[in-house]
This record gives C-alpha cells, structure tokens and sequence, in this order.
C-alpha cells in the first residue's frame, strides 16, 4: 500500500537480509532482492516486499437422510460458524460477513463469501430438527469432529442430518439376536 520504511547509519559493505517477522495473517510473502551487500558510503539498495491476503469462500450443502428421512425433509436447520485465524502467533477471532447464524433446507445451499484462507472454522448446527446424527464432508473429505482449515478459493461442506425410526418389537429383538 505504498509504505516505505528507511535505515540509516548501517556500515559501508555490510552484508544485509530483510525478513519479514510479522505478517499480519498473510497467506503469501514475496521480497524481492531480499539478501544484498551496502556499497561504500551512502549506499542505496531498494526492494519490494508484497504480503498477499488470500480468501475463501464455502458453500454449505444440505441433505437429510436415513430410514425417516421422509417425515424430516422440510425441515428448517440452523448452523453458526465461528473462525479463527493464526495472526502472526495470535488466535485471532474472525468477524463472519453477512452473519454467522444461517438458516438451511435440505437441497439448500448457503455460502460464506470473504473468509480469510487457512482459518480454522468450526460449524455447529445449533438446531438439528432432532436428527439422530450429522455428518460432514469438506471437499470430498469426511470431516471426524467439526474444525476445518479453510483452503484458498471456493471449497464445499457438505451436511448430513441423520433421521432413523426407532426399531421396536420383534423386528427390533431379531436385529440384537443376529
């Protein structure tokens, strides 16, 4: 963004790198002509550095299945997200755009557009509609517990809502048996 920085009084011929220690979060860090030798004198060396800030964004699908799936089809879902980002060694909370709380339908989908890439984001469905269980699926990947590590670009989460009958009588006690 135009800044410029200037450092004086280093010895004639000194051996100089610039590194970055800080980098605010950024994905990417290029430093041109990073490692030089001063001149005699009033040297000058000048170089670029460029920090890039990648985004996500994720398209949450939804679908409900199991032996009552049919009863729960039309069923209104509520999920958050929360994210957190590693900014230079700080877990730093994430302010989700448009809203973290969203609602979903089974053959919905809801994208969060404008996630800084490589947060760790967790999805809680915080109303399951009394499903048995939920499954998750990132980028064609089973998710085991609910974190996910944003990857640059446009990726997919898909979610499951379980619905089972409960077994009873003697179909119930042959299912044990066997």
């Amino acid at each position: 963004n135009g800044y410029q920085n200037q450092f004086d009084f280093l010895p004639s011929f000194a051996n100089c790198e610039l590194t970055e220690t800080s980098s605010g979060g950024a994905t990417e860090i290029e430093i041109t002509n990073p490692v030089f030798q001063l001149g005699e004198g009033n040297s000058v060396h000048e170089l670029d550095l460029e920090n890039t800030f990648e985004l996500a964004e994720l398209t949450l699908t939804k679908q409900v299945v199991g032996t009552a799936a049919g009863d729960n089809a039309a069923k209104v879902f509520t999920v958050e997200l929360a994210c957190v980002l590693d900014v230079d060694g700080v877990k730093t909370d994430i302010e989700i755009p448009g809203d973290a709380e969203r609602t979903i339908r089974a053959g919905e989908e809801v994208v969060y557009e404008d996630l800084p890439a490589n947060a760790e984001c967790t999805l809680t469905e915080t109303d399951n509609g009394g499903a048995n269980g939920l499954t998750m699926v990132y980028n064609g990947l089973p998710v085991f517990g609910s974190v996910i590590t944003l990857t640059p670009g446009e990726s997919t989460l898909a979610l499951s809502n379980v619905f089972m009958l409960a077994l009873t009588g003697f179909d119930a006690l042959s299912l044990i048996l066997y």
